[in-house]
């Protein structure tokens, strides 16, 4: 469910008055902008985003054009919080300001693979495919690059272009080293597995299946719901109702553990 709250960025205007200090470390700049981070994660840990925002903001007053890493891993947080909200002009407007003094490779990928997010929710899928490709032109490790190109795939999937989702899936998972990498090849697997529940394809259970073991493994309920909640929708397209309201219930006690509402598919899923 998409949440309703609208924070665009002139709001951040507000915190030019703020206390400069986040907590009681020292006084020199990096105990201070390292706390204004911890609070800034407490904050969002709970989904206050807008109290997490502050802490972001205020961080900025202990970044200088000695520490363009600080100041662009503040706001980048900043927008991604823009975006979840829903001001994607502002989230675009903060991005584009950061690519205008930022040089290092990894934190332009960051950004860009941001502004492909922010184009995403917009459904813009052809902007978001272009900022995500940005970001793989860049020197970045070979997770980042899994990650990003489960992104692109992932477009196919919102566009609902199932083949090209599980054509493009199918590849990627053949990738040379995946199976070191446990998160990726779970996040990868289940979405080759959502591609094909749509297509109606023989393996999609088994699929399923592989992605759940191994992030029940690894124990992250975020990730968990997400394959709950694919199972729901298997065993309901399977005509097994019973089946598709326990995993739909799993589903349910997995987010709320987490203390998340995921902002897709659940009304997909209905039982």
């Amino acid at each position: 469910m998409k949440l309703a709250t609208h924070f665009p960025f002139f709001f951040a205007l507000v915190f030019i008055g703020l206390v400069a200090s986040c907590n009681d470390r020292p006084n020199d700049l990096s105990s201070r902008y390292y706390a204004c981070l911890d609070a800034a994660d407490s904050a969002k840990a709970i989904y206050d985003f807008q109290k997490a925002f502050e802490h972001y903001y205020r961080s900025l007053n202990y970044t200088n054009d000695t520490t363009p890493r600080w100041k662009a891993y503040s706001t980048i947080e900043m927008a991604k919080i823009q975006t979840r909200l829903g001001d994607y002009a502002g989230a675009d407007s903060i991005l584009t300001q950061t690519l205008s003094y930022l040089k290092d490779t990894l934190y332009r990928s960051n950004v860009y693979a941001a502004l492909g997010n922010n184009f995403s929710e917009q459904h813009d899928y052809v902007n978001a495919k272009l900022f995500m490709e940005r970001a793989l032109a860049l020197k970045i490790d070979t997770k980042d690059q899994l990650l990003l190109r489960n992104n692109i795939g992932y477009l196919y999937l919102q566009a609902q272009d199932y083949p090209r989702a599980l054509s493009y899936y199918t590849k990627l998972i053949q990738t040379p080293g995946l199976d070191t990498l446990p998160d990726c090849y779970a996040k990868i697997r289940d979405n080759q597995a959502t591609a094909a529940l749509y297509l109606n394809h023989p393996q999609t259970k088994v699929w399923l299946d592989k992605a759940y073991r191994l992030r029940d493994s690894l124990g992250n309920p975020l990730e968990l719901t997400a394959s709950t909640m694919h199972y729901a929708a298997y065993y309901l397209r399977q005509g097994q109702r019973d089946s598709a309201a326990f995993w739909a219930q799993k589903a349910y006690t997995y987010a709320t553990h987490s203390s998340i509402i995921l902002r897709i598919g659940w009304r997909r899923y209905a039982i």
